[in-house]
């Protein structure tokens, strides 16, 4: 049976990270997919510039927008059915602004106070005196395995370790500078900063009688990041709701089977 301990969240909670035990690499690894690329997550995909006189052309801008992370509560919007709009399937944003200064996200004016920009001081533009930039942006809802600014983060993964070091070993001043400087220590190999800079890699197989790193490959340590639309634990609560509800969908299409 699976067992998952936390080891560190950010005051922000945009990253967490895990220990999964008891889970294999398989299972981790759609968990990674299902989140990176199907928990859906609002990003602009109609934009109407009405006024642009800054040296940025309405292609940059448009881009530089699409790509803003908003804040998505899941289950507050719905996929846009083509050819239809309307409340709750899209997210109406509004842009004014005359120079001199630059253009943050947060000036994007939002029609759902829950549903803005996640990351208020991404720069959008600069302009100079006199310039003037006023546009309305539509969001929508969209998935990661469409295109890029839909993906609310990133998972990784890697074996638990276990390090051992012993500074008394003979070999210690033959190999010392063979292993990364950033753990040596006033002539000592330091622990806490092979653990602390996840250099257990580059450690490995230097020298075994200084440095000791064993893998457990029935362990494994989960990291996720949020671009800040959802809580990093979120994202992966919404993707263990995807993988869920597909291998429901499959077991149902197999009992139909003849």
């Amino acid at each position: 049976m699976a067992k998952v301990t936390k080891l560190e969240q950010s005051k922000d909670k945009l990253t967490i990270r895990f220990a999964a035990e008891g889970e294999s690499v398989a299972y981790v690894n759609t968990l990674r997919r299902a989140v990176m690329d199907y928990v859906p997550t609002l990003a602009v995909e109609d934009l109407e510039i009405r006024k642009n006189s800054s040296v940025l052309y309405d292609e940059i801008i448009a881009h530089r927008i699409g790509l803003l992370p908003i804040t998505t509560e899941p289950g507050s919007y719905t996929f846009r059915v083509e050819g239809e709009t309307g409340l709750g399937s899209e997210l109406k944003l509004t842009l004014s602004v005359k120079g001199p200064g630059y253009v943050y996200a947060e000036e994007l004016k939002s029609k759902d106070s829950k549903a803005k920009p996640a990351q208020p001081k991404m720069i959008i533009g600069k302009l100079l005196k006199g310039q003037e930039i006023e546009l309305e942006a539509t969001a929508i809802l969209g998935r990661g395995i469409e295109h890029a600014k839909w993906a609310p983060g990133q998972i990784y993964y890697e074996y638990n370790s276990e390090v051992k070091v012993n500074n008394k070993a003979k070999e210690l001043d033959q190999f010392i500078t063979k292993f990364p400087p950033q753990v040596v220590d006033n002539g000592k190999i330091s622990k806490e900063k092979i653990i602390k800079l996840e250099l257990m890699d580059a450690c490995e197989g230097v020298c075994p009688e200084v440095v000791d790193v064993q893998y457990n490959s029935d362990s494994l340590k989960v990291t996720v990041e949020s671009w800040g639309q959802m809580p990093a634990k979120l994202m992966v609560k919404e993707g263990c709701k995807y993988i869920a509800e597909a291998l429901d969908d499959f077991a149902d299409a197999v009992k139909a089977l003849k």
